[in-house]
């Protein structure tokens, strides 16, 4: 192979001593090229920067030098990932900061005791322009103060935090309780927190990992639909009322009976016991259920509804749904807890082939036999 040089001499960068056929035409294939993975590649002012793009706060508590401080130039994925790894920073070094400004574009923090103490420890951070990124700009560490109780909550280990570090946790059992969660903290960080706020740490983790309350609540038309699709002959009655937005319903009650239950309880004693349970989570309501009794005196899991709480209207209603829906038997026996809004909706609308006398005498006998 010849290539022609700058001064007009002939080269020879051919190994091969046999040049005899290097004069025939060379065939040329196209040159590929690769694109660069990110654009951030081809930004040349972010060349020599650092990103902290693969963040593992528990198990690396260095920031971006060797004694753990930050250092100016360091770039984070997110704002939310460099307000983390600021967190960890003063949980592990036993100090607290405020916030001075906290924007889309812009997050400066400064020392708790600053004033106090003069301590000098100041961060300012800035969004990188076109992307997402977080780069420290200015930054004045470490801390010069002192922190007398290092055994008491931290400002900075807030529930957010908390959701984080436990929401492994909560994958693997999400009832985990919050005793537990207080424990694993203390093992973990060497702080004592609250029992709020390692109640709110679990709510959040659960939300992050399962969805909010308000969403859940707008996903019950779909699964209740997938529900009467799945099996069929089940009943479902919901009830809702027009929100403050146009077209808007919000939740009221729903109730729902399955087809195989619905058919067994023909076969099972004229009794029917009813009781609710309170809930408490986000939103407050009752959970009522009917119950029959089959031929080996077990209990047979007959209806259930969600309802907004106890009262004369919402047990007028499950038992409406009940005998339009569930069953028309006559001479069935009610047994109950003799709740003011059972007995006030009964006396309003009776049982088919059912009187008061017999729900008064049962529950009586009843309340007599556990004495």
């Amino acid at each position: 192979m010849r290539y022609v040089a700058v001064d007009g001499e002939e080269c020879n960068l051919s190994n091969n001593p046999d040049t005899e056929d290097l004069d025939d035409p060379i065939e040329l294939s196209p040159m590929q090229y690769h694109l660069a993975p990110s654009p951030q590649f081809e930004n040349v002012e972010n060349i020599g920067h650092v990103v902290s793009s693969e963040w593992t706060p528990w198990g690396n508590t260095l920031m971006g030098h060797p004694t753990g401080e930050f250092i100016v130039g360091q770039i984070f994925n997110s704002k939310g990932d460099l307000q983390h790894a600021v967190k960890l920073y003063s949980i592990n070094s036993h100090q607290e900061y405020i916030v001075l400004s906290s924007t889309k574009k812009l997050l400066v923090l400064r020392c708790k005791k600053a004033k106090q103490s003069q301590c000098p420890w100041r961060l300012r951070a800035t969004v990188v322009k076109g992307t997402s990124l977080f780069e420290i700009n200015k930054y004045s560490g470490p801390h010069t103060c002192v922190n007398p109780c290092m055994n008491q909550d931290h400002h900075q280990l807030d529930s957010n935090l908390i959701a984080a570090y436990i929401e492994g946790m909560i994958k693997t059992q999400f009832t985990l309780s919050v005793a537990v969660i207080q424990a694993s903290v203390v093992e973990r960080f060497g702080y004592h927190i609250s029992y709020t706020k390692a109640s709110k740490g679990k709510r959040k983790a659960l939300t992050n990992l399962f969805g909010d309350f308000y969403k859940s609540y707008a996903k019950l038309p779909h699964f209740f639909g997938a529900l009467e699709q799945a099996n069929p002959g089940c009943v479902v009655i919901s009830k809702t009322f027009p929100g403050n937005i146009r077209n808007e319903e919000v939740f009221q009650r729903v109730f729902w009976a399955f087809h195989p239950s619905i058919e067994g309880f023909k076969h099972c004693r004229p009794v029917l016991t009813i009781d609710g349970t309170h809930l408490y989570g986000k939103y407050k309501g009752t959970v009522m259920i009917a119950m029959g009794c089959d031929g080996n005196n077990q209990l047979f899991p007959l209806a259930f509804a969600l309802t907004e709480g106890e009262n004369v209207d919402s047990w007028g209603w499950f038992l409406a749904c009940i005998r339009n829906r569930v069953t028309q038997r006559r001479g069935l026996c009610v047994i109950s807890d003799r709740h003011p809004g059972i007995m006030a909706a009964l006396l309003m609308f009776i049982l088919v082939g059912l009187s008061q006398m017999h729900i008064i005498e049962f529950v009586c006998a009843i309340l007599l036999a556990t004495l």
